[in-house]
Formats: structure tokens, sequence, C-alpha cells
């Protein structure tokens, strides 16, 4: 059965790196896969016909690809999906959208209010914007999958266990936060594979100037934003907050569970 690894780039969840270790991995049989418009959504079965379409790719990025997991007679398609703490990845979205501005304009409305406005104030902008969005409870709803209702739709504690259930039910997901043990673990899945994945340690489109750990940066935050706004950032990233929690728990269990890529090798001699 072909093998197609096929990572869900999302935004500011350490995407460009995995894409950089991908491409090196796979080379000409690694490629991405994106509508022209920037609004636009990948569906599985757009997915599926592409793959289908390319039998010489192993390994598909797409910024635009949605949940479910494409369906495809006798492929199998091994997702990569990276999970970021909310109230963390919200200001190296900041960053990287006021970054844009500055150097390349207004190349979104992002980017456009990012350039001019303090993280404070980017941050009133973007919620009073929609109910969901970029910077609040973004990787919840992209679980969801509720593309028509994205901005608007109010998260339920149902919504929230679906969402919960979607996360589990991938075969690897990562966390930021945890990158190296991250990458270990997804080198671990793709060898049960027959697959090598290089690791290289190089990391790719990071925030300058954001260094130390996750609690120093989430302090740092806290005290730049003021204890008001710091109280509407977690109340408007709730469902995301949770999310992390229930990400860490589940990763940390599959950490201690995954047998290393040393053993798997050693298994096979």
């Amino acid at each position: 059965m072909r093998l197609v690894v096929l990572h869900y780039h999302i935004f500011k969840n350490a995407g460009s790196t995995i894409d950089y270790m991908l491409q090196n991995s796979f080379g000409e049989s690694w490629a991405t896969f994106d509508s022209k418009l920037a609004e636009s959504k990948v569906s599985p079965e757009q997915m599926a016909d592409f793959i289908v379409q390319n039998p010489g790719i192993r390994a598909v990025s797409s910024h635009q690809a949605w949940l479910p997991l494409p369906a495809i007679s006798n492929v199998q398609v091994f997702p990569v999906v990276f999970i970021r703490h909310p109230l963390d990845r919200a200001r190296s979205v900041y960053d990287f959208e006021r970054r844009q501005g500055i150097n390349e304009g207004p190349a979104s409305e992002g980017a456009e209010h990012a350039m001019r406005l303090s993280f404070a104030d980017y941050l009133r902008w973007r919620f009073d914007y929609s109910e969901n969005g970029l910077v609040h409870n973004c990787q919840t709803m992209w679980l969801l999958r509720e593309k028509r209702y994205f901005g608007h739709h109010v998260i339920t504690e149902k919504d929230f266990d679906k969402a919960c259930i979607q996360l589990e039910s991938l075969d690897f997901f990562g966390l930021v936060e945890d990158f190296q043990r991250s990458i270990k673990l997804l080198a671990d899945g793709l060898a049960q594979q027959g697959v090598k994945l290089d690791i290289t340690d190089h990391v790719v489109n990071s925030t300058s100037g954001r260094q130390g750990s996750l609690p120093r940066r989430l302090a740092a935050l806290r005290e730049n934003v003021g204890e008001m706004l710091w109280g509407e950032l977690q109340e408007r990233n709730r469902w995301d907050c949770l999310l992390h929690d229930v990400a860490t728990m589940v990763f940390m269990r599959r950490v201690r569970s995954r047998p290393h890529t040393e053993e798997l090798q050693q298994s096979k001699v």
C-alpha cells in the first residue's frame, strides 16, 4: 500500500520547519497543494484527487487542507498536525503579521492592522472582528471543520468533545512547545511504516526575539497586555486552552508508550 504523509500546515504552528524536514526527506516526492485564493479551503476529496493524480508524491503540505483524512483506495494517509499553546501562538501571529506589514506592506488585512497597531490593540481588533478567529479558538474550530461558521460559531461542550475525539484519532500530532520530542515521535511513527525522516535541527520562519521557556513567554505576554486584556485573551481562547491541556496529556501518553526508532531498527535486524 502506498503511504503518503499529509502535513496540515496550521498558521504559526511550526509548519515551515516541518515543510523543510519533509522536503529534505522526500526531495522531489514532496509537494505543496493549496488553492490560489487565500481564503479557499482544500476538501478531503480535492486532496484525494491530487494524490491520485500525482502517483510519485510521497508527502504533501497544505495550508488549506481540512480534516477528515482523504479516503483513497490502496493509499494510507499519515497525518502530521501540530498544536500550539494559543496565547503564545497569538503573540507569534501578531509578530509575523507586523513584520510582514513593515517589510511587504499591507499584504493582508491582518498585516495592515499589525503594522500600525500595538499588540493589545491588534488583539482587540481581532476579538471585535469575529467570535472565533486567527488568535482565538482557531485550533478548536479547525478540528471541528465548520468552515461555513468558523468566525461566528459559538463553541459548546459537545463541539469541544468532538474536537478532542478528532485530535485523538490522528496517528500523529505534535506540540510546538515540545518540538524535539514531537519530531522524535513523528520519526518513530514513520519508521514503523518503513519511512526514514530527516530530522536535521533547522528552525524555519521562527519569530525572532521570543526566546525562553513557554512560562517565561507567557509571563512576558501578561505583563505586556495588562491584567484586563490578559483575562480577556484567556477567556476568548477558553476552548483552545482546554484543547492544549488535552493535547498535552494525550501527547505525553503517546511518548511514554511509543517504542523508539533505535528499538524498531534493532527489531528488524
